[in-house]
């Protein structure tokens, strides 16, 4: 069931995810963790061009939104 007003907004796709942190395996229990990392993680579709926009391990990128409208950027 929709809800007004929401179901019903146009949303920009979602290409991919960037990350925070990696996935590591640990050495005792052999069980995967995530772990902080102080750089930004790739998606593996889109590492190859964005590590060559940005480099491998970028802290920082450039962000626009599509609106100049806060209320349509970040509804909440």
């Amino acid at each position: 069931m929709p809800i007004k007003g929401l179901s019903d907004v146009r949303r920009l796709p979602r290409a991919a995810k960037i990350h925070l942190g990696e996935k590591k395996i640990s050495e005792k229990s052999g069980k995967e963790y995530p772990a902080a990392v102080d750089y930004f993680v790739w998606p593996e579709d889109y590492a190859g061009e964005l590590a060559e926009l940005f480099g491998e391990k970028c802290r920082e990128i450039p962000v626009m939104f599509p609106v100049d409208d806060r209320e349509m950027v970040a509804p909440q």
